[in-house]
């Protein structure tokens, strides 16, 4: 079984109808089809949880919506971990690009350390980080 790293971009859209979804959905459906194990850190179910309720914030969706979302996320079967070096390595990373916070630094971590792909939605982050992380992949780019 292969490890595939998910950031909450991708979980956002597999819980949420928006755009990009059906090609999120596709995107899950050949890694399920690969026998892929989605991983991801810790702050995971909080970080989509906050992306969710920011669609709620914005008007995008209704609060129930959200609730219903986020109820769909605990069917997702996603393995969160924390390896000891996981904190120092994020660190490393968020200071290398001089990021404000840590959360999307603890995702590549993560990837490097299981030494697996990482799947995001996150223009900015994949624009930011793919040429030092060559195994991060950007779902607009998924065929």
């Amino acid at each position: 079984m292969t490890d595939v790293c998910i950031d909450a971009s991708i979980a956002a859209k597999w819980i949420l109808a928006e755009p990009d979804t059906a090609v999120a959905l596709a995107l899950r459906a050949r890694l399920v089809r690969e026998a892929a194990r989605f991983v991801a850190p810790l702050h995971f179910s909080v970080e989509v949880t906050s992306a969710v309720y920011g669609r709620v914030r914005d008007g995008i969706v209704t609060l129930d919506s959200a609730q219903g979302a986020v109820s769909r996320l605990r069917a997702i079967p996603v393995r969160l971990t924390a390896p000891p070096q996981l904190g120092p390595r994020a660190i490393a990373i968020a200071d290398g690009f001089r990021w404000k916070y840590a959360y999307d630094a603890f995702y590549l971590a993560l990837a490097e350390l299981l030494d697996c792909d990482l799947w995001t939605a996150d223009a900015r982050l994949h624009r930011d980080a793919s040429a030092r992380f060559p195994r991060l992949r950007l779902l607009s780019e998924f065929r």
